[in-house]
């Protein structure tokens, strides 16, 4: 009983930092879709989904693997 006990409790850990990720994600998700509709949303999205950039800005290339 007490080794069920055990990792019943162990499981319980778990679940509950899931929980905590995804309510931090949330929070996250929630603060995106409050954000206003303007230029600079447009351009972050585009930066970050689309890998658009700027036509003056320089992209420099690492091919060196850690």
């Amino acid at each position: 009983m007490q080794f069920e006990f055990n990792a019943l409790k162990e499981s319980k850990t778990k679940v509950e930092e899931q929980i905590k990720v995804y309510e931090l994600k949330i929070d996250e998700l929630q603060a995106r879709l409050e954000e206003d509709f303007d230029t600079e949303y447009i351009m972050r999205i585009a930066r970050e989904k689309l890998n658009f950039r700027l036509p003056e800005e320089i992209i420099f290339y690492n091919d060196l693997s850690k």
